[in-house]
Formats: C-alpha cells, sequence, structure tokens
C-alpha cells in the first residue's frame, strides 16, 4: 500500500522522488511516505494502513504524534481490507481541507481573468 502512494504522489507529478520510507517511524523520520511534498506550505507527514479493524482514532494519534516530531501537515491514507488500491481514502484536518478547497477557487478565478 505504501508503494502505491508514493507511487500515486510520483504520477501526479507532486514529488517525482516520493517512495516509501524504509523502516517507517524507526528512524529520525515519522511517516510511511518519504516525500518532499507540501500541502500548505508544511511538509506531508503521512501514514498508510491496510489493516482489516478500520481504528481511525489510534491511526490519527499517531500520525498527528509523528507529525509534531516533523512540523508538518498530517495525512492519514487507508483502505478497507480486501479493496482495491483506487479506493484508498484520506483524512485530514477539516480546516487542511478548506483552505485547500479555497486555494483551488483561487486559482480557478485567476485562470478565468487570465482568459478574459
Amino acid at each position: 500500500m505504501e508503494n502505491y502512494v508514493a507511487q500515486e504522489i510520483r504520477g501526479k507529478r507532486l514529488d517525482p522522488m516520493a517512495m516509501r520510507q524504509i523502516g517507517s517511524g524507526s528512524g529520525k523520520w515519522k511517516g510511511d511516505i518519504n516525500t518532499k511534498m507540501k500541502i500548505l506550505h508544511q511538509q506531508a507527514v503521512i501514514e498508510v494502513k491496510n489493516q482489516k479493524k478500520i481504528k481511525l482514532p489510534e491511526w490519527w494519534t499517531q500520525v498527528d504524534r509523528d507529525t509534531l516530531k516533523n512540523y508538518g501537515e498530517p495525512v492519514l491514507v487507508f483502505k478497507f481490507d480486501r479493496k482495491p488500491l483506487d479506493t484508498a481514502l484520506a483524512t485530514v484536518y477539516l480546516d487542511t481541507l478548506l483552505e485547500l478547497i479555497k486555494l483551488a477557487r483561487i486559482g480557478q478565478q485567476v485562470t478565468l481573468n487570465e482568459i478574459r
């Protein structure tokens, strides 16, 4: 699952060097994906889960704690057991989601203004 997430980041051209973090969590860098990708000018700290039982509060506590160590933006990526990789879900703070939507709208307005 970690390889899939890293591949998607590379495929969307967000970080051509994104890769699975070897020994994730055991070294200085916390998180499952080694990436330079930024979210709202913060380093993305991505935790990836593929387990039978969904444990969102426990997982979010882990990624949030890891984020504090790395001064970044937490992202929790998970999928339900035995489901295809492309059904993976991502969890971020609500404020992060709203800021990203706001930035996307501003980008669309700029594009429309440039066309006129």
